[in-house]
């Protein structure tokens, strides 16, 4: 007999199995579809399941969009971490590196992210969340700067005001370069490009390094 905890386990592993689906489903869509056109019917029939079960995970359009933002920002903010909390000696290498993760992410989600700027400018919420998303990231940028400015690494006046233009700058680049259907430059590019820009603002020294 199967006990009752391992029941309850396997309803929650495929309580997220269908969340995902769900959410997977969406993200797929909205590389074609604007959110304004997206409808709960065809993320469930993309998903396979019905419109019912959309209910069980999630209350509206709205919700999931939030959802689908959380789950990017989860993935961004640990890249900024990785660099912050980097040995003095690896700063500028995972930097670029973190910075070429960053790329990646906009490549595999350009749309959906123009999607969710485009949600933004409409629904406070979802703004919110957004800048929400852009700020922790700009404060963890910041922190590091900060660091690297007491260390002597960085001369940079402001390390927060800094880290919000390097944050803002970056996010408008890549929407422009990945947001808009078929990659505007090669990747490689955007991270060479981005690798420089952030090297040379905040450390004044060669891109090259």
């Amino acid at each position: 007999m199967v006990s009752r905890p391992t029941v309850q386990a396997r309803a929650r592993a495929r309580r997220r199995d269908v969340r995902g689906d769900i959410l997977n489903s969406a993200r797929s869509l909205l590389a074609e579809v604007p959110f304004a056109d997206l409808s709960i019917d065809m993320v469930m029939a993309a998903a396979g399941r019905s419109r019912t079960i959309f209910y069980r995970h999630f209350d509206d359009r709205q919700q999931l969009l939030l959802a689908l933002l959380e789950e990017l920002g989860g993935e961004m903010t640990a890249l900024g971490q990785d660099w912050a909390q980097e040995s003095a000696g690896q700063v500028i290498p995972r930097l670029r590196e973190d910075l070429g993760g960053l790329v990646d992410i906009w490549v595999r989600n350009g749309s959906l992210m123009r999607a969710l700027a485009a949600a933004a400018a409409q629904d406070p919420e979802v703004d919110a969340m957004y800048h929400a998303l852009a700020d922790r990231f700009i404060a963890i940028t910041g922190e590091r700067i900060k660091a690297d400015i007491a260390s002597g690494a960085s001369t940079v006046a402001n390390g927060t005001e800094t880290a919000r233009a390097l944050v803002w700058m970056t996010e408008r680049y890549l929407s422009e370069c990945f947001g808009r259907g078929p990659a505007s430059v090669p990747p490689e590019t955007a991270k060479k490009t981005l690798g420089d820009i952030w090297v040379r603002a905040i450390y004044s020294i060669s891109p090259d390094c």
